[in-house]
């Protein structure tokens, strides 16, 4: 133990910042503590105190007192002996060392050297939990995290959930004992397990409802989001527990109350907002979802999850709707269009693929409704492909290049692609796709293709081999040779890597 001790200790000397060596010391004093104790309790003399009379008297109990006693000299001995041997042991356990004075030192200075870090105290906290012997220093650790950072929602929150951790620590360790003695087949061990089930239920739905005190008592002087956030988080995690089944509405009802309470002093976060959204889900409560999910958006424009969901609860809703009119679901993604838009001109730093979602989402949707024409349809397409702000539109724009072609024909998907094709941000994926689009045409429009092309050499001739290869293949497969060899001469002087060139020569066995 020296030789460890004194190893940590020089480690420390030229690592004060080091915090896992801080806490591998700690744990390992507490450790050796716990063993010294333990030897003191079976009657050890550590010489920590006055030495008993008979060090080798075994500690004795009530049951192995004599149950016959000659005379009552030699029962008063016994007893005598019995008494010197507790009070021996209570005075070791009482001196500073065994009451964990090194330990206690270690985390004073280990604090000293991070004040602000509050994780790292309550680890520190936590190790010092492991062993009961130290209970009053954990609260007296408790007491002074609160008065050195009574506004920092993480210290707050670490003394608010301390009955409860506490509680479910000793709760798991009962059920460890009462399964292993069911597992052994005995009719007693498995009833004193239901017993002991129903016990830590009620145990721990105390824990919960002295922690619940705690927040409430809290976030009347702290009520800053991440207050809300964490008081929402145990809530959240309490009532989803099994054994909490009997009592869930009551716990269901208080987080409904505190999810409301936190939104109306604006303490809900982006991730309380989707909990409480989820929580009103699991209870099939549509309209307040719907409300909730728009509010939420409003609240974090930026939150691509929030927009998401609002997307998701108005689709379930409009699905129903348009059995009757498109009108009105129609009207509304306009509205979420607008709102979507005007908060992208508004906020240089809004994610431009908020408003693609949208726009994506409001496609589908249309599609989806038979009584839409191709020209209402193709107004939405032409609208996304003018607004130059959004640079990625290619991507959706794609997207629909097949349902078109599916639903309205060859002649509009033609339409559509046009329309496209002289726009900035053109992808070479969507080129691509067109000419797949005209190469299953029974009598291909050769002028069509070459036009497309000429479009894809120019805008993506100086790095994509596949456009030139594909290219010269189709010229070749019209027994245009001279074509084709001017098109090698076109390539090797666009083509930014000779590298490149090289390839689509070896790939078409025709240079000129």
């Amino acid at each position: 133990m020296m030789s460890a001790r004194m190893l940590l200790q020089r480690g420390l000397r030229s690592n004060k910042d080091s915090k896992e060596l801080w806490r591998t010391y700690l744990k390992m004093e507490l450790k050796y503590l716990s063993i010294l104790r333990s030897e003191v309790e079976s009657g050890i003399d550590l010489g920590l105190a006055p030495a008993l009379k008979d060090k080798s008297e075994p500690l004795l109990d009530a049951d192995s007192l004599p149950l016959e006693i000659e005379d009552d000299k030699n029962k008063e001995s016994d007893i005598s002996r019995k008494i010197r041997h507790q009070e021996r042991i209570a005075e070791q356990l009482d001196t500073p060392f065994l009451q964990g004075s090194v330990p206690k030192v270690i985390f004073a200075h280990a604090i000293l050297e991070f004040p602000k870090d509050v994780k790292f105290r309550v680890g520190l906290a936590n190790s010092f939990e492991r062993y009961r012997f130290m209970d009053s220093f954990v609260d007296e650790i408790y007491s002074q995290l609160l008065a050195d950072h009574e506004r920092v929602a993480e210290a707050v929150t670490a003394v608010c959930l301390r009955p409860w951790k506490r509680c479910s620590k000793k709760v798991e360790k009962d059920k460890n004992v009462a399964e292993a003695e069911a597992e052994a087949g005995a009719e007693v061990g498995k009833k004193r397990k239901r017993q002991e089930e129903e016990l830590h239920a009620n145990t721990l739905f105390e824990a919960a409802l002295s922690t619940i005190d705690l927040f409430e008592q809290h976030v009347k002087t702290l009520p800053t989001p991440e207050m809300w956030d964490n008081y929402i988080l145990f809530l959240w995690q309490v009532q989803s527990l099994e054994s909490f089944s009997q009592r869930a509405a009551v716990l269901e009802q208080k987080l409904e109350d505190v999810f409301s309470r936190a939104e109306k002093e604006n303490g809900l976060t982006e991730n309380s907002f989707k909990k409480w959204l989820k929580f009103l889900a699991i209870q099939k409560r549509e309209e307040e979802s719907l409300a909730l999910a728009e509010k939420g958006h409003q609240r974090f424009p930026q939150s691509r999850k929030l927009l998401v969901q609002w997307l998701d609860l108005l689709a379930d809703q409009f699905l129903v709707e348009s059995l009757i009119s498109c009108d009105k679901p129609l009207a509304r993604y306009e509205a979420v269009l607008k709102e979507v838009s005007r908060l992208l001109n508004k906020d240089v730093d809004y994610p431009q693929d908020n408003l693609l979602i949208v726009w994506q989402r409001y496609l589908a949707f249309c599609f989806s409704l038979p009584q839409l024409t191709f020209q209402q349809i193709f107004l939405l397409l032409k609208r996304l492909a003018d607004d130059i702000r959004l640079k990625n539109r290619g991507v959706v724009l794609r997207q629909q290049l097949k349902p078109v072609m599916l639903r309205f024909g060859l002649d509009q998907a033609r339409l559509f692609y046009n329309t496209v094709l002289d726009k900035p941000h053109l992808l070479e994926a969507f080129l691509k796709d067109c000419l797949a689009l005209e190469d299953i045409v029974p009598k291909p429009d050769v002028e069509r293709i070459r036009r497309l092309f000429v479009i894809g050499t120019t805008n993506f001739g100086r790095t994509s081999t596949d456009i030139w290869l594909k290219y010269v293949r189709f010229e070749q497969s019209l027994n245009n040779i001279k074509r084709a060899n001017e098109l090698f001469s076109q390539a090797k002087l666009t083509l930014a890597n000779p590298v490149a060139f090289n390839f689509l020569a070896s790939q078409t066995n025709n240079l000129p």
